[in-house]
C-alpha cells in the first residue's frame, strides 16, 4: 500500500501513518492496529473491488454499533473526525474503504486446540451468540439500513449448485423444506451467518467471548448460527466418536444460549436441516479445490462425504 493511501486513512482518525501496525488475518483487507485514549483499535482497508458495497457496510457497521451499545461482545465501531463508520479514499485504482473499530481481546478461538475448551467456555460462548440474538429480536433498523434475506445474500445457505445435479436435487428439496417455516420475531431476525472457530476471540481470563466479521449476516433464523457453529466443531474434531461430542458440545453451548435468548423446541428439532443444507453447499464449494487446494478444513471434511450425502447419511446423529 503507498503511503499517501495510508496517510488519508489514518488521518480520518486522527492518527498519523507511523502509528499502524500491520495485523494478521485480513485475508481481502489490509488490516493495521493502533493505539487511542489508551485502547487498541483495529483499521481495516478495503481495496477497491465490485463486490464491496458502500451501502452495505455501513448497514453493518450501524448493526455492530447498536449491539455494543446494548451490551454485546462484538468489536465497537469507531467514527472517523467526520462522524462516519465508513471513510471513502480515492486512489488511481478506484475507491478504498476505511473502517475503525475496537480491537477483540484475547485469542482467535480456532488457535485455541479443542481438548482446552471445557463446558464454561462453551457455555460462555453460547450466551455471547445468545444475547446478539435477543438484541435482533427488537432491532428496527433506519431506513439508510438494509440487509439481505438468508436466500438472496452470499453466505453458507445460500449457494448457486450448477453441474452436480444429483446434489442440486437434494438441495432442492431441502430449500423446499426450510422456506416453509414460520418466520416468528422471537426466531427470525438478524443473524451472523459465518460463526464458525475462526470468527471469534476467547479471553480465557475474563470469562469472555467477542464474535467477528459480520459480513455475511442476514435475515434468517437464529439456529442457522447454532448450526454453523456446530457443523464447524464436528469437522474440527480430531476423534472418531463425532456424535457424542457434538451431543456434549450442544448441551454445554445452549446451556448459555438459553439464559440470553429462550428458544422453542421446535427450532432446535430443526437443525438437522440446516446441517444437512450446510454440509450440501459446502461439499460443492470444497470438491472444486479438492484434494489440490482445499486446504487443511477441507481435506478434514472432504473425506467419505460424498458417501454420506448420496446415502443422506445424517450430519450428526
Amino acid at each position: 500500500m503507498n503511503n499517501i493511501l495510508l496517510k488519508n486513512a489514518a488521518s480520518f482518525y486522527g492518527i498519523s501513518e507511523t502509528e499502524l501496525q500491520p495485523l494478521r488475518g485480513g485475508h481481502f483487507a489490509q488490516v493495521y492496529g493502533f493505539k487511542r485514549d489508551g485502547r487498541n483499535f483495529v483499521l481495516r482497508l478495503a481495496p477497491p473491488n465490485d463486490d464491496v458495497d458502500l451501502p452495505a457496510q455501513k448497514s453493518i457497521l450501524t448493526w455492530m454499533a447498536y449491539l455494543a451499545a446494548h451490551g454485546a461482545s462484538v468489536p465497537e465501531p469507531l467514527p472517523s473526525k467526520n462522524e462516519n463508520l465508513v471513510e471513502v479514499i480515492s486512489s488511481p485504482d478506484g475507491e478504498w474503504l476505511a473502517v475503525g473499530y475496537s480491537q477483540a481481546e484475547g485469542i482467535l478461538s480456532e488457535e485455541i486446540p479443542l481438548d482446552q475448551w471445557d463446558d464454561v467456555q462453551f457455555q460462555t460462548l453460547g450466551r455471547s451468540i445468545g444475547k446478539i440474538h435477543a438484541i435482533a429480536r427488537d432491532y428496527v433498523p433506519s431506513t439508510e439500513v438494509s440487509f439481505p434475506q438468508w436466500d438472496k445474500g452470499g453466505n453458507l445457505f445460500n449457494r448457486q449448485i450448477e453441474n452436480e445435479f444429483w446434489l442440486k436435487e437434494k438441495q432442492s428439496l431441502l430449500l423446499e423444506k426450510i422456506r416453509s417455516y414460520p418466520k416468528p420475531a422471537d426466531a427470525y431476525g438478524l443473524v451472523h451467518g459465518d460463526l464458525h472457530f475462526g470468527n471469534f476471540f476467547v479471553e480465557t481470563h475474563k470469562q469472555v467471548v467477542t464474535l467477528i466479521d459480520f459480513d455475511d449476516c442476514a435475515y434468517g433464523w437464529f439456529v442457522m448460527d447454532i448450526a454453523v457453529l456446530l457443523f464447524d466443531i464436528l469437522v474440527l474434531y480430531p476423534g472418531t466418536d463425532k456424535d457424542e461430542y457434538g451431543q456434549d458440545f450442544l448441551r454445554s453451548f445452549l446451556a448459555g444460549y438459553l439464559t440470553e435468548n429462550p428458544l422453542s423446541m421446535f427450532w432446535l428439532e430443526q437443525l438437522p436441516f440446516f446441517l444437512k443444507l450446510l454440509e450440501i453447499n459446502i461439499y460443492d464449494l470444497v470438491a472444486k479445490s479438492y484434494p489440490d487446494n482445499a486446504g487443511e478444513w477441507g481435506m478434514k471434511f472432504m473425506p467419505g462425504r460424498k458417501e454420506r450425502l448420496e446415502n443422506d447419511t445424517p450430519y450428526m446423529n
